[in-house]
């Protein structure tokens, strides 16, 4: 079975609360909530529940999927719901979100109070954020009936309420509604398929799966993968992808005290941790379908070099770690209110992980080791990306959130040039188009 390293992070507990409608009178007078949530809703909502529906916000398949929003500085709480026609509900049967900075609840009508009421937390972590941009998702799922609620990424990882309907499950949920208008969320999202399982950040050739792998869940297979990540796999998954022993022995002694130290210490110079810098090694030219040149080799000196929190231009990318190790540590969002990582993962020599612009998107990566890492990043935007917007985005050392234009410290070419000057590389390296 192919060995992996990974550690889910601890995160805040859930403190969910499970209602059941024929007994929710004393459950609520024993937990002592029923006053707080119907204060709290009054408060919130008054006797108003505003539902607002807008075309494109359906779901592709019936009481299937997720929305997904990025709410900006929201002062007061909202509703998402889940409708089987674009108009008010009028106290039809729906499922609803609604989110307070005092609790979080799923109801089964667009009317706040107990009676409504099908779970809710109170947990830190899953309440409204006022004041502070964050994305917000609600998933249906009728296969398994369960409702799922959390932020940032919509995974299972970030789930942070739960339910599962026990019968009666509404199978014809098509639009989505909101209590907020339409024209205040500027970046909204509906996904084909809900929140299940995690697929973890592994990427595995078909032909090297086996029954245990499927059996522990640790790995994806690149037939699961989106097909941007699949072209890119295609391309760099390859055995002769690889560092010949003769330009790792080079790359080691020049990051030592050769041209690449110089140019790493320059680097280094414009942080306030000299060990947040890496070199970006390009391969080939900028082809226009990814944020600057599509493949990049990244070299990670020991001793705890390391990388910003970062996200990718909304691309998705293959990883491949050609040399060594390297850690990678997952965020839900790219904010200083998220610098605390859900999940970590142990990438070693030939394993290969993934991001797409919804899932493992924002990271970090980190080389503990005392050896450089040498990672083969590739890049790619989505078939139906028209904007292509150029630049990664990350949290600087005030973290605030920066822009970094994809730049590169040499071409492959000029690094073998390096190191054969530097007397590394005697060996010829030619393509197939030079050996013609």
């Amino acid at each position: 079975m192919t060995q992996f390293s990974l550690k889910r992070l601890a995160v805040n507990p859930t403190e969910t609360i499970y209602l059941n409608h024929p007994k929710l009178d004393a459950f609520l007078s024993l937990n002592k909530t029923k006053e707080f949530l119907a204060n709290a809703a009054a408060d919130i909502f008054s006797n108003d529940n505003p539902e607002y529906y807008t075309p494109g916000m359906e779901l592709e398949v019936l009481s299937q999927g997720v929305v997904r929003l990025l709410i900006n500085a929201p002062a007061t709480g909202f509703k998402l719901i889940f409708n089987e026609k674009n108009s008010t509900s009028q106290g039809s049967d729906v499922y609803a979100l609604e989110v307070t900075k005092d609790y979080v609840a799923f109801l089964s009508k667009n009317e706040s109070g107990p009676a409504n009421i099908l779970a809710t937390t109170k947990s830190i972590p899953a309440l409204l954020e006022p004041g502070v941009d964050c994305y917000y998702w609600f998933s249906v799922d009728k296969k398994n009936k369960l409702l799922k609620y959390g932020k940032g990424d919509a995974t299972q990882s970030l789930t942070l309420l739960t339910y599962s309907v026990k019968e009666n499950f509404l199978k014809n949920l098509k639009y989505v509604g909101s209590s907020l208008d339409w024209s205040t969320i500027t970046k909204r999202k509906i996904y084909e398929l809900p929140v299940t399982i995690q697929l973890p950040p592994f990427v595995i050739g078909n032909e090297d799966i086996t029954l245990e792998d499927i059996e522990a869940g640790v790995i994806t297979s690149v037939g699961n993968l989106p097909k941007e990540c699949q072209m890119l796999h295609s391309v760099v998954a390859g055995p002769k992808i690889i560092l010949t022993d003769e330009i790792i022995v080079g790359i080691r002694g020049s990051l030592k005290n050769g041209k690449l130290k110089e140019i790493l210490d320059k680097k280094g110079e414009q942080h306030a941790d000299p060990k947040e810098s890496y070199l970006r090694i390009t391969l080939g030219m900028d082809m226009g379908y990814s944020p600057g040149v599509p493949f990049v080799l990244e070299l990670w000196p020991g001793n705890g070099h390391y990388s910003p929190i970062h996200t990718h231009s909304d691309a998705y990318a293959i990883i491949k770690v050609l040399h060594n190790a390297i850690d990678c540590f997952f965020y839900p969002d790219l904010r200083k209110q998220d610098i605390k990582p859900y999940l970590k993962a142990t990438f070693k020599k030939d394993q290969v992980t993934y991001l797409t612009p919804t899932l493992y998107r924002t990271h970090k990566l980190y080389n503990p080791t005392d050896d450089f890492t040498a990672t083969l990043q590739c890049y790619r935007y989505a078939s139906e990306d028209k904007v292509h917007y150029e630049t990664f985005d990350f949290l600087n050392d005030k973290l605030e959130v920066d822009t970094f234009v994809p730049n590169t410290d040499l071409t492959y070419t000029q690094l073998k040039d390096v190191l054969k000057k530097e007397g590394y590389l005697t060996t010829p390296l030619k393509s197939k188009s030079e050996a013609a």
